[in-house]
C-alpha cells in the first residue's frame, strides 16, 4: 500500500520504488513518507538479517535508517527536499552495493 504525502510524498515514493532493480530487494513499500525494504534473507552469511550490516553501512556512509532483521525502515523528516531525497536514495543504494554487491 502507498500513499503519498503532497508532491514530496509522491517524490519520495518514486524514488524509493526505482530501488526496484536491486536483485536482492524482495519488497518495497511506503506510506506517505515512511518507507521499508525487505531483502530476501540469507540466514547462513547473515544470521541475525541482512539489514544489520546494510543499517551499519549506510550510518558509515552518512544516512540513518533503521535495520529490523532483513528489512530497512525509513523515516525522513517531514521537510526534506527533492534533493535530499536523491541524496538519501543514492547512499541507501551505494550501501547496499557495498554490503550485497
Amino acid at each position: 500500500m502507498t500513499r503519498a504525502s503532497g508532491p514530496i510524498g509522491k517524490y519520495w515514493e518514486d524514488a524509493l520504488h526505482s530501488l526496484r532493480d536491486i536483485p536482492h530487494l524482495i519488497d518495497i513499500r511506503n506510506y506517505g513518507l515512511l518507507g521499508a525494504i525487505t531483502f530476501a534473507p540469507d540466514p547462513e552469511k547473515y544470521p541475525t538479517g541482512v539489514g544489520v550490516p546494510v543499517h551499519n553501512k549506510c550510518f558509515e556512509n552518512g544516512l540513518l535508517c533503521r535495520a529490523v532483521a532483513d528489512n530497512m525502515v525509513m523515516s525522513p523528516p517531514l521537510t526534506i527536499s527533492e534533493r535530499e531525497v536523491d541524496l538519501f536514495i543514492d547512499r541507501l543504494r551505494q550501501s547496499i552495493a557495498e554490503v550485497l554487491g
